[in-house]
C-alpha cells in the first residue's frame, strides 16, 4: 500500500504525500497474516494509521493500529502509527513464528506534533494486558523486529513497555530514537532486550 498516490488512478507518486487509514475505534486498522507455506512480503509506505482499537484484531485485544501474524515480512516506510489503543500493542502487535517487522525511512510509532497526532496506548483489561504501548512483540521462534532511522516516542502502557514490549525473539535498532514513553509499572521506553547496530538514542 503506497500513500504517495493521491487516488487509485494516479500513476505518478508524490514524495511527501501520505494517505490516512483511519479505524473505527473498535478493531485493528489493518490485519496482516499468512498461514500458508512460504513467506509473504507486505510493504506499507507513506501512510498514517490511526484510531484503531481497543478490541484489536477479531476481538483479541491486540494490535490497535496493526496486527501481524504468521509467516509474513511487513515493511513500514515513512509512515505514522499513531493514536491507536488496545490491551497489547497499542500501535502494533506482532505474533507468530518467523514473523518479521521492519520499520525504516523516518517512520514514527507514537506522537507526531507536526500532524497533531497523539501516541499509542496499551490499556489494562485483565491478566498480561497493558503491555507495549507502541509495539508488542510476542516473541515466538524466529520472530524479528528491525528498526532503522525511525522514532518510537510518546506512547503509554498501563503496565510495562510504554514504547516497546519485547517478550522474546530478535530486536535490533540503528539510527533510532526511543524516548518520551510512559509505563505505570516498569520499562517506560522498553521492556525486554534490544540489540543495537549503533547511532541510537534510548532514554530508558
Amino acid at each position: 500500500i503506497d500513500g504517495r498516490y493521491t487516488n487509485c488512478t494516479s500513476d505518478v507518486p508524490l514524495d511527501g504525500t501520505r494517505q490516512t487509514l483511519r479505524g473505527s475505534g473498535g478493531d485493528s486498522v489493518l490485519r496482516v497474516s499468512n498461514s500458508l507455506p512460504g513467506d509473504r512480503t507486505v510493504t506499507l509506505r507513506n501512510l498514517v494509521i490511526r484510531d484503531g482499537g481497543p478490541f484489536g484484531a477479531l476481538g483479541s485485544g491486540a494490535g490497535g493500529g496493526l496486527f501481524i501474524n504468521g509467516r509474513v515480512i511487513v515493511e513500514i516506510l515513512d509512515s505514522r502509527i499513531s493514536d491507536n489503543e488496545s490491551n497489547r500493542g497499542g500501535g502494533i502487535f506482532v505474533a507468530g513464528a518467523d514473523t518479521r517487522l521492519v520499520l525504516d525511512g523516518n517512520t514514527i510509532v507514537g506522537a507526531d506534533g507536526t500532524l497533531n497526532l497523539d501516541g499509542n496506548r496499551a490499556l489494562a483489561g485483565g491478566a498480561a494486558t497493558g503491555q507495549g504501548g507502541g509495539i508488542h512483540c510476542e516473541g515466538e521462534s524466529g520472530q524479528t523486529l528491525l528498526v532503522r532511522s525511525s522514532t518510537i516516542a510518546g506512547n503509554a502502557s498501563a503496565t510495562v513497555g510504554g514504547g516497546l514490549r519485547i517478550d522474546n525473539g530478535i530486536a535490533d535498532m540503528s539510527s533510532t530514537v526511543i524516548a518520551g514513553n510512559l509505563a505505570e509499572d516498569s520499562g517506560p521506553d522498553c521492556a525486554g532486550t534490544l540489540g543495537s547496530s549503533g547511532f541510537n538514542l534510548v532514554q530508558d
